[in-house]
């Protein structure tokens, strides 16, 4: 998909896609999802997305995204809905205990 990762900055939130490959680890019992990559339509408000901006730049940090998905019929995959955004780095950060 030709706009996969291309950020288009709406007045009031960011719009990316986003295409998901890998499958997570599932809880036991539950089937095996289809190996054949998902696309995602990832709606982020723009205050979220402040708070995550400069780290995604970091090619070793990857964005962590908790939402609402939906079928989005018109992009033929997903739409989520971010109500909460984080990084990789940034939760193994706050995971850490303070010396």
């Amino acid at each position: 998909m030709a706009d996969q990762g291309r950020l288009s900055k709406k007045a009031a939130f960011v719009l990316t896609l986003m295409e998901v490959r890998r499958v997570p680890s599932l809880p036991k019992g539950l089937p095996t999802p289809p190996a054949t990559p998902t696309f995602s339509t990832v709606y982020i408000a723009k205050k979220q997305w402040v708070k995550v901006a400069d780290a995604i730049e970091n090619p070793d940090d990857v964005l962590i995204l908790e939402g609402w998905a939906t079928d989005d019929a018109e992009r033929e995959g997903m739409a989520v809905f971010a109500t909460n955004v984080t990084t990789k780095l940034a939760a193994a950060k706050r995971a850490t205990p303070a010396a």
